[in-house]
Parts: structure tokens; C-alpha cells; sequence
């Protein structure tokens, strides 16, 4: 099956969840763009019978992380600023997740700063969030590390890091993944059972 282009990459992490047989798959992202190729990319994964669970449930929804937290900011989106607009379904506000998987997220210091406090809004109690972004920029990561940890002061959430090193073949692969050179941060969510 061939994936729409951006690289096939958009929302991969929800597709390959409802190849493995989750019940109920939420995709979101925040440009019209995006969201046009993950409805493209859910209707392929339908059509080409991949995915296990016959009941599964999956929704392609817009999300703007500043809109979800009441923060009053415009995010550069794809080069330039991208004022919040009407562009798909809204996320519902009352969503809670189990699982939440991401990749590749961190694009500016407004989203370093964002996607902890997004995910702790979002992640019900006892799930788990594994995000694994790019290390493109020191500021953007920065932030982001220590944008975690105020979160983790904030909330019952326990919030574990790692940085991955990618492994170059030669100097030429090295050139052509300038993106990825300086590694990975894989951040690991999980959150607390509320005590009854």
C-alpha cells in the first residue's frame, strides 16, 4: 500500500496503531494539509483492509495545541505565521486518551513549550505518552526538556527521557538525513491512577 506523500509520514503512529488492532484511533494535526493527507491515509488504510479490529473506531480531528490550553499565541506553521482557522472537526474538549503516540512534533519554541502541558491535559489517568522528535534545533530542545520537567512539578505525571544518538552510514547518508544529525529525544508520559 502506498501512503500520500509528505514524506508518508503523517500521522504514522495512529495508522500503524490500527494495523496492530487498537479499538478506538483519534489522528490529529493542525494544518489543512495535514489533515487532508491523514483522511486520505485512513480512507487507503480502509480500503486496503489493514486494519485487524472490525469495530475499530478511527477520526481524523484538528488540533491546535494553543487553542486546546487557552494560550493566546500563533505558532509558525510551515515556514510562516498560520493564524488559528476553521480547517476540520475540532478535537472534543472533554477527550481523554489512554495512549497517546507522537513523533516529530517540535517545529518552534512555542511547541517545545506546549506539547507537555497538552499532553498532561490530555492523557486520562494511568495512560501513557511516547514522543520521539528530531533534535533540529539546541533552543527547541532545550525548551522542550525543560518544559517537561515544570509539567512534572504541575501534575501526577511521571516523565522519563532519553536522547539517541542516529548511527550514519557513511558521510553521504549523513548529508542527505541533515534533520535527524543531531539525534532523537524519546519522552516517555505515564500518568498516575487517581486514588479512589
Amino acid at each position: 500500500m502506498k501512503l500520500h506523500s509528505q514524506e508518508d509520514t503523517t500521522n504514522r503512529d495512529g495508522l500503524m496503531s490500527a494495523h496492530l488492532g487498537a479499538s478506538h484511533i483519534v489522528l490529529t494535526d493542525c494544518t489543512e494539509e495535514s489533515l487532508d493527507l491523514a483522511r486520505k491515509n485512513v480512507r487507503l488504510c480502509s480500503e486496503a483492509d489493514l486494519i485487524l479490529n472490525a469495530d475499530m473506531r478511527m477520526s481524523v480531528h484538528h488540533l491546535r495545541w494553543e487553542q486546546d490550553l487557552g494560550v493566546k499565541l500563533y505558532l509558525h506553521v510551515n515556514g510562516g505565521v498560520d493564524a488559528p482557522k476553521d480547517i476540520g472537526e475540532p478535537l472534543d474538549q472533554n477527550a481523554l486518551f489512554d495512549v497517546v503516540l507522537g513523533s516529530d512534533l517540535v517545529y518552534s519554541i512555542g511547541h517545545a513549550g506546549l506539547l507537555p502541558r497538552v499532553i498532561m491535559r490530555r492523557l486520562r489517568p494511568g495512560g501513557t505518552a511516547i514522543i520521539v522528535t528530531a533534535i533540529r534545533n539546541s533552543t527547541h530542545h532545550d525548551e522542550f526538556v525543560t518544559s517537561c520537567r515544570e509539567t512534572r512539578g504541575l501534575c501526577n505525571l511521571k516523565i522519563q527521557w532519553k536522547e539517541v544518538q542516529q548511527e550514519f552510514y557513511s558521510e553521504e547518508d549523513a548529508m542527505e538525513e541533515e534533520d535527524f544529525s543531531r539525534g532523537f529525544l524519546i519522552v516517555t508520559f505515564t500518568s498516575a491512577v487517581e486514588e479512589e
